[in-house]
C-alpha cells in the first residue's frame, strides 16, 4: 500500500477545521436566536405588565405584540431545527474527515516503521511548521 500524500493529510486537516467551525456557528446561531427570541418574549410580558392598569392601551397593545411574538416563536422554532439538522449534518461529516485523516496518518506510521530498521521517530520538520513527521532514526553507513 502507498504511502499517503502528506497534501492529502493537509486538505483532509483543513476540512475537519473548516467543519469544526461550522458546527461551531451553527451552535453559536441557535444561541443566538433563541436569546433574541427570549429578549423579545420578555421584553413585551414587561410592557403588558406595565400597561395592565389601563385597559385601553391595553388592548392595541395585545393586538399588536402577540401575533408579533408568535409570529417570532414560530420562525425561530423552525430556524433552530434547521440549525440542528445542519449541525448533524456537518458533525457527520466531520467524523468521516476524522476517520479518513486517522487512517491515513496510521497507514504512513505503519509504512515507516516498515522501511526503517531502527524504528522511526518523531521529528518536526522546519517545512512543515509545527506538524510532527516520521523520520528514520538510524544512520546509514557508506
Amino acid at each position: 500500500m502507498a504511502d499517503p500524500d502528506p497534501r492529502l493529510l493537509s486538505a483532509l486537516t483543513t476540512e475537519h477545521f473548516v467543519l469544526q467551525s461550522a458546527i461551531n456557528a451553527t451552535v453559536a446561531e441557535a444561541g443566538a436566536r433563541s436569546t433574541l427570541y427570549m429578549m423579545a418574549l420578555s421584553s413585551s410580558l414587561v410592557a403588558v405588565g406595565f400597561l395592565a392598569p389601563s385597559s385601553a392601551a391595553l388592548m392595541p397593545f395585545l393586538a399588536i405584540v402577540l401575533p408579533t411574538l408568535f409570529m417570532l416563536g414560530v420562525f425561530t422554532v423552525i430556524r433552530l431545527i434547521d440549525t440542528a439538522l445542519e449541525a448533524q449534518q456537518y458533525l457527520a461529516a466531520s467524523r468521516a474527515s476524522t476517520t479518513t485523516t486517522a487512517r491515513c496518518r496510521r497507514r504512513q506510521r505503519t509504512r515507516s516503521r516498515r522501511t526503517c530498521s531502527a524504528g522511526p521517530r518523531p521529528t518536526t520538520s522546519r517545512r512543515s511548521g509545527s506538524g510532527v513527521s516520521w523520520r528514520c532514526s538510524a544512520r546509514r553507513r557508506p
